[in-house]
């Protein structure tokens, strides 16, 4: 889950859709001669290699079924799931864009490789992806609510909300989509919805760590600093790991003129940033920490 900047408004939850997974069901149709024959039996082989974990002789056997007969869209499919899950992530749109040239309505393909495209960073790429889903199966939820993740990192929070609207009208007990309607709602400044969303997020998952650390965010926006306090504490108690809920706790500490929680909060996230990697998050932790009195 990636997080925005910690200048910025809030964060966004990344929780996309997992590549379908590979089942028995999708498979080739029987075919007669020995060298399509054998790499069915091979497909299969690595349908079962998946279920066990073996990944990398799932690949292989992928590979063998596709040199045999490259024309099984599936082969690619589920080779491109695989390979997104390792992250490789330019061969798993490889063998996405393989899977529609052999079948062009294959909506899975279209859909997994916009989530690999928003991986990468290409959030028009994705867009355009999603929108094939969306006219093929204009009743996937998931692919307007993965859509409206991608408009929002584009800054079309109003496109966002048209889009997280239509997931919620299809699927109206993911807590994911009102935590992400309420980001888009609280980019737009529209505090009082964005609560409202991260309420309905908390009381479909009580222990989401994200709603309470984006309320909580939001309090702090409102100088409701008690309340802003006891959704970190909430967060934290979650989530342990979670660097940008101690940073931000510490500001209201700040805030509240209570130097000592504050330091001790803000050398946490430092902590916590430095173990993440996040060397320029944790130096501004350290930074702000060494002007308290």
């Amino acid at each position: 889950m990636k997080r925005l900047p910690l200048s910025s408004l809030l964060s966004f939850s990344l929780l996309l859709l997992a590549p379908s997974v590979i089942k028995s069901a999708d498979l080739p149709s029987p075919n007669t001669s020995n060298s399509l024959i054998q790499a069915q039996q091979l497909f299969y082989q690595g349908v079962e290699k998946y279920k066990k974990g073996d990944l990398q002789g799932a690949i292989a056997d992928y590979n063998e079924a596709i040199r045999l007969d490259s024309t099984i869209p599936e082969a690619f499919f589920n080779r491109g799931n695989l390979w997104d899950e390792l992250g490789e992530y330019q061969k798993a749109i490889n063998d996405y864009t393989q899977t529609l040239r052999l079948d062009p309505v294959h909506t899975k393909a279209y859909h997994n490789r916009a989530m690999t495209r928003a991986k990468m960073g290409d959030d028009q790429g994705a867009l355009k992806d999603y929108d094939q889903v969306i006219r093929l199966a204009p009743q996937n939820g998931n692919a307007y609510a993965n859509r409206g993740i991608s408009r929002s990192h584009l800054g079309d929070y109003k496109g966002a909300l048209d889009d997280f609207n239509q997931a919620i009208s299809l699927n109206p007990q993911s807590a994911t989509v009102y935590l992400n309607r309420g980001v888009a709602w609280g980019n737009l400044s529209n505090y009082e919805k964005a609560i409202e969303d991260f309420n309905q997020a908390i009381f479909l998952n009580p222990s989401y760590a994200e709603a309470y650390y984006n309320r909580g965010f939001v309090y702090g926006e409102l100088k409701e600093y008690p309340k802003a306090i006891e959704d970190f504490n909430q967060a934290i108690s979650f989530n342990q790991n979670d660097a940008f809920a101690y940073y931000n706790r510490g500001l209201i500490y700040i805030k509240m003129n209570e130097p000592p929680k504050a330091r001790n909060d803000l050398q946490q996230a430092a902590n916590l940033f430095e173990k993440q990697g996040q060397k320029v998050d944790a130096q501004k932790a350290l930074d702000l920490m060494r002007q308290l009195p």
